[in-house]
């Protein structure tokens, strides 16, 4: 393999065996950390919009005999809160910080956020836990009230309960997803201290 300059090592060069490993286990870690990220920013645009659109639709049929404006609003605050997730992490970049060093640097700054991932991540992972499963358990509530009554409304009221679950089950996701990429990463980092 060729030499390497400063942050060439991701196109698969390397100045000795030991630097050819860390790169090869780097640059598969950012390929994953890439799908993650687009994964859930798909989701998240995905979803936000669903939710958007149900929190129109509910805010098209409220009146006063027939209010929905309450549910309306959430439903809209709810689904532009996720597409605004979804776009931010689409901007995320895996590689951030590794691309101008080289694959010793890189190495050092992989091993110390993969150290802080668990602290870093503990409370938003709690939040948007918490946050998630109140949404399900929301919509699980509105699906099962009886409902009966003006057909439009009832019609809404279900899809404002779809759309508590869809968010519940997003942000679930994200949850989720965080936790399994924090698992690779370290076992990409147990690897790097081979």
């Amino acid at each position: 393999m060729p030499p390497c300059e400063s942050g060439a090592w991701r196109l698969g060069c390397a100045n000795n065996a030991q630097e050819e490993r860390w790169g090869r286990l780097l640059r598969d870690a950012e390929g994953r950390n890439g799908a993650f990220v687009r994964f859930t920013g798909t989701l998240g645009l995905a979803a936000g919009t669903f939710v958007l659109g149900t929190g129109f639709y509910e805010a098209a049929n409220s009146s006063a005999a027939r209010p929905l404006g309450a549910i309306s609003a959430l439903s809209i605050i709810d689904g532009l809160m996720m597409m605004v997730s979804g776009a931010a992490v689409w901007g995320i970049d895996p590689g951030d910080g590794y691309r101008r060093t080289d694959a010793s640097a890189a190495r050092r700054l992989f091993l110390d956020r993969s150290a802080r991932h668990g602290r870093d991540m503990a409370f938003p992972a709690t939040f948007l836990g918490a946050f998630g499963l109140a949404h399900i358990l929301a919509g699980v509530l509105m699906l099962a009230m009886p409902m009966q009554g003006d057909p439009i409304e009832m019609q809404a009221r279900q899809l404002g309960a779809i759309s508590m679950l869809v968010t519940g089950a997003f942000y679930g996701s994200v949850v989720l997803t965080t936790a399994i990429q924090g698992a690779a990463d370290a076992g990409t980092a147990e690897a790097l201290r081979e």
